[in-house]
């Protein structure tokens, strides 16, 4: 029986002696965890990988948790690459954080919540930088026009300089608005975008469906559009220079009477009537159909173009330094 005891004993302190070991092996691990700017990350999960034993980083990014010298570090948090880190003789590990670009654009916001890309059912239409700065344009509004499915953009009149009308599948109302909700970076606007630089704008979101009532309320029951400008960056100045010169036509010209022609025109109507005789004009005729200022042009052949009197070439010209 002495033995087997004896080897019972052994067995035990090689258990305690291993358990010990373990122990005096773990050493405490602080630090920090940030972006890729250096903001604090709050709420990351800080965990030694292939155990159950883990933490999570304070409001100011700190961590602190006991892992032995072999053991991997694993952070993780939502919207990030995670990051495995071997702990070695280190006591303080700093880790910074890289976004999941990935994902990211995969997430859109709706309404009170998100949902991946393949999973939306919401309209929405995307206007970018590059469609923007293709057309030599004016209005913000312009570059919807034949780039955003349901959403018409018309002229209202031929008033030089009128703002365009925005109609995001059709009208709502009869007597009230059925203008859409502008919203720039963020912020609700009243009154259109005439005021915006089309050449500062980044992209043009159109919210066609219940998301915008839902974000928006009754403001956005004809439709949002959500512009991003541009904004600075990290690094060096860089000036650009954006310039354009153009001239206007008309792209056709209504075909009218000269003064003789209209001259004529008027008497045969007056014929069909019976109030002006057969046959050739006569002056003692013409003074009773025409007024003095009419008889003296037709005296001297004199005509009037009024369209041609009010229109001419036209230029345009846009020249933007950013």
């Amino acid at each position: 029986m002495r033995p087997k005891f004896y080897t019972y004993l052994t067995v035990v302190l090689f258990l305690l002696l291993g358990v010990f070991q373990a122990k005096a092996q773990d050493q405490q691990v602080s630090g920090t965890v940030s972006d890729e700017t250096g903001y604090p990350l709050p709420g990351v999960t800080i965990l030694l990988k292939g155990t159950t034993r883990g933490t999570t980083s304070d409001l100011d990014g700190k961590y602190s948790i006991s892992a032995p010298s072999t053991g991997v570090l694993v952070f993780s948090f939502i919207g990030y690459d995670p990051k495995e880190v071997t702990v070695g003789n280190q006591t303080t590990i700093n880790v910074s954080l890289n976004p999941d670009l990935s994902d990211l654009e995969e997430v859109i916001v709706v309404g009170y919540g998100t949902a991946k890309k393949s999973q939306l059912t919401g309209a929405i239409s995307s206007v970018g930088n590059k469609e923007i700065q293709e057309l030599p344009i004016t209005d913000a509004r312009q570059a919807l026009q034949g780039r955003a499915a349901g959403v018409d953009v018309t002229q209202p009149g031929s008033k030089p300089g009128s703002p365009p009308q925005v109609r995001i599948r059709g009208r709502r109302s009869f007597n009230a608005s059925n203008e859409p909700l502008y919203v720039v970076d963020g912020i609700p606007i009243v009154g259109g975008l005439d005021d915006i630089n089309p050449q500062d704008i980044t992209s043009m979101e159109v919210l066609k469906d219940a998301s915008a009532t839902a974000i928006y309320g009754s403001r956005g029951a004809n439709g949002v559009v959500l512009i991003t400008t541009k904004r600075g960056t990290k690094g060096k100045t860089v000036v650009s220079l954006d310039s354009y010169y153009g001239i206007n036509e008309e792209l056709g010209r209504i075909e009218v009477f000269d003064g003789p022609a209209f001259a004529e025109y008027k008497r045969e109507s007056r014929r069909a009537t019976g109030n002006y005789p057969e046959g050739p004009a006569t002056p003692e005729a013409d003074a009773n159909i025409f007024e003095p200022v009419e008889l003296e042009s037709l005296a001297m052949g004199r005509s009037t173009d009024y369209i041609g009197g009010l229109l001419r070439t036209g230029a345009i010209q846009s020249h933007q330094i950013g």
